[in-house]
């Protein structure tokens, strides 16, 4: 699915638990993530080419336009 990058003020008014330093917020009107999305990548792609940014932390209920990830820095230790 196509998601779009929120700012941190938009994802704290809706989710009580987001913590900018440690998560992405992305969302939208009927696009996001679903059940079994968990620890799913979030990429991008620039100039033909594509990068991970992070994987999926949290899901909400699709009334609530947002998701939050965790950046794949927070992963690079333990992939390495």
């Amino acid at each position: 699915a196509v998601v779009e990058h929120r700012n941190d003020l938009w994802c704290t008014d809706i989710i009580k638990k987001y913590h900018p330093e440690t998560m992405i917020c992305i969302g939208g009107a009927a696009t996001g993530v679903a059940h079994g999305d968990s620890r799913g990548p979030l990429m991008a792609i620039r100039n033909n080419k594509w990068y991970a940014l992070g994987s999926l932390y949290a899901g909400f209920f699709e009334s609530i336009p947002a998701d939050d990830l965790a950046p794949v820095t927070h992963g690079l230790l333990w992939v390495e």
